[in-house]
């Protein structure tokens, strides 16, 4: 049995659905994963594995001049500090296949399981700050889909804190999944300030749509939108042409009907139930589950 660093017990490797990256974001489903770069912009699996190829070249090397260069100058003092500069690095290659294994238990609705996973990144010791910020990022989710919103709140914040003034694409998620757990706990004056600090809306399709839902889900809590038709026609064509993108999907749905365009309401409806990724979305906005349901519902009658 794997072991996190306090000990507790991890699920074993055989146990772990692979991971998947998708090719591009459209055809992203929610069993899958992509990987984004420091802009925020979706990556191919073969960008992501020539920088993988590329960070391990780069360390053997640094770690092979450092080698020479201390035992040149200390001895085999200088081959003790380099073996301490190569456990440092291994340990943190470790945190990042436990990154992986909580996105992959989380893909699977394995929530419990992510959550032991991330836990172990987000309170290990030695790593960097900001690897540990994923783990609570990640940790923030998994409660989330557990319908713990609160608890979800403190590991965005602890998040942030660790993330600093920087906005990297995990920050900018965790600010998002922190306006829906405050929208769910119907701290909507919060929601509606963090939402606000943000700025303006970010350039790149990824982060775009997270936005464009934080956005939505705090309209949604207060009840009002607005939004003409032409903005939520950019927002609808951009959502439907997403695999994994139900929540968004609902939310334009409740937008429609809002401004009462029950025909358009209705087929975004339709097509948010068909990509609903299960219990996912139900604990993570059951608001918004709710009213689609509610609404489906009431058609059918």
């Amino acid at each position: 049995m794997d072991l996190d660093p306090d000990g507790r017990a991890l699920v074993p490797l055989r146990g772990i659905p692979p991971l998947e990256l998708a090719e591009r974001l459209e055809q992203a489903t929610p069993r899958h994963a992509v990987y984004v770069d420091r802009r925020g912009q979706v990556r191919s699996p073969a960008y992501y594995r020539s920088v993988l190829v590329t960070s391990y070249a780069a360390l053997g090397l640094v770690l092979s001049l450092a080698g020479a260069l201390y035992y040149t100058v200390l001895g085999p003092l200088g081959v003790l500090l380099v073996a301490a500069l190569a456990g440092k690095v291994g340990w943190t290659i470790r945190h990042t296949f436990l990154v992986q294994r909580a996105l992959s238990l989380f893909a699977h609705d394995r929530f419990e399981e992510a959550l032991v996973a991330a836990d172990s990144v987000a309170y290990a010791r030695y790593i960097p700050s900001k690897m540990r910020a994923v783990g609570h990022v990640q940790a923030a989710w998994c409660l989330a889909a557990l319908g713990r919103h609160q608890g979800a709140i403190c590991r965005y914040e602890r998040a942030l804190a660790l993330f600093g003034r920087g906005r990297p694409p995990y920050a900018w998620l965790a600010r998002y999944g922190a306006i829906c757990a405050l929208v769910e706990l119907r701290r909507l004056v919060e929601a509606r300030t963090m939402l606000e600090g943000l700025g303006s809306v970010p350039d790149t399709d990824f982060l775009r749509l997270g936005h464009w839902g934080a956005e939505l889900y705090v309209e949604f809590g207060e009840g009002r939108h607005d939004h003409d038709d032409d903005d939520l026609f950019v927002r609808a064509r951009k959502a439907l042409g997403m695999s994994s993108a139900s929540a968004l999907l609902g939310l334009l749905a409740w937008a429609h009907a809002e401004r009462g365009d029950t025909s358009m309401a209705d087929h975004l409806l339709n097509e948010a139930l068909d990509r609903h990724p299960g219990p996912r979305l139900a604990g993570s906005m059951p608001s918004l589950e709710a009213w689609m349901r509610a609404r489906a519902a009431s058609s059918k009658a």
